[in-house]
């Protein structure tokens, strides 16, 4: 069995920014637990936003090397509405 969270800064005001809410303690809590639990993996998932959160991709990949999580780096698509994405 897996697991998957999401976590797209390892700021905490970013997070709440990007966010819009508090939570960023809680979210890395739930990643260590799961890390700690009998799961067969645990993904990381994060968004990444050019200007806010993209000088933060290596320091995602620098926690797989303490950590046995995989991190999947997910390209954000900014929807416009019903006429699809922006590029």
């Amino acid at each position: 069995m897996s697991s998957s969270r999401s976590l797209d800064t390892l700021d905490p005001f970013k997070f709440e920014i990007m966010t819009r809410r508090m939570g960023h303690e809680a979210v890395l809590r739930s990643v260590d637990v799961a890390l700690s639990s009998s799961l067969s993996s645990v993904k990381l998932n994060v968004v990444v936003i050019k200007g806010l959160n993209d000088a933060e991709v290596l320091d995602f990949v620098e926690l797989t090397k303490t950590k046995a999580l995989s991190v999947r780096f997910i390209e954000f698509m900014p929807f416009t509405g019903r006429f699809g994405y922006r590029t």
